[in-house]
């Protein structure tokens, strides 16, 4: 029901996207994204027999993510440039987990993985620093949120919020197309099923190809 209801939200707002997109001058298209992070958790707690411990997770996560694009200025001579990227991907969560007991010192150590899916919503505000006729540079900050879960279920539930910087390139080929490569770090906070808190920094690259409507130098 969950993922139905996921799915149902993302063709939605695929819907407001187009609309919005026609009604200025603007670039749309579609893009591909990989992101490699690593977060960690520290939790502390207590069994039914009044047991103390401390749960130590170590999460690598791995994501591809193909979606949607659109950009306020792709090839204008204008400062600012505000990017929406609307995305739905897969990826591995590698878990690195340790609990110790406080009391007795045991340890115990274990490792496992979930595939999951990935819906994503990013915003970047661009501004920028080198403009011709054939290639806008341009750097800022970014937001995003996303929300995934495990291909096989719903064990993992993780909700996301990730800020960062971001800087791209993007290459005008006549008067209608425009190739862009962008990419970044990003501070991500995640709330999920297990842990429930976690957090670290995520690496990422993204490659496409917009249309621009009236959208020129």
């Amino acid at each position: 029901m969950a993922t139905r209801f996921v799915k149902i939200v993302f063709i939605a707002i695929c819907c407001i996207f187009f609309s919005r997109a026609y009604s200025y001058a603007t670039g749309i298209g579609v893009f591909g994204s990989f992101g490699y992070g690593e977060t960690e958790a520290e939790l502390e707690g207590s069994n039914t027999f009044g047991e103390n411990f401390i749960k130590n997770y170590d999460l690598d996560n791995t994501r591809y993510i193909f979606g949607f694009v659109m950009d306020t200025a792709v090839a204008e001579n204008t400062l600012f440039n505000y990017r929406l990227q609307l995305g739905y991907g897969r990826g591995t969560i590698d878990f690195n987990y340790r609990r110790e007991d406080t009391d007795t010192h045991s340890v115990t150590r274990n490792q496992y993985s979930y595939s999951i899916w990935d819906i994503s919503l990013v915003h970047s505000f661009g501004f920028g620093i080198v403009r011709t006729q054939y290639v806008r540079l341009w750097l800022g900050p970014q937001i995003g949120l996303n929300y995934s879960d495990d291909l096989n279920g719903s064990q993992y539930g993780e909700f996301g919020i990730k800020f960062g910087l971001v800087a791209g390139i993007n290459v005008n080929i006549g008067n209608f197309i425009s190739l862009f490569v962008d990419g970044g770090i990003r501070y991500q906070i995640s709330f999920a099923k297990e842990p429930w808190f976690h957090n670290g920094y995520e690496g990422f690259v993204d490659t496409g190809i917009m249309f621009r409507i009236g959208d020129r130098y």
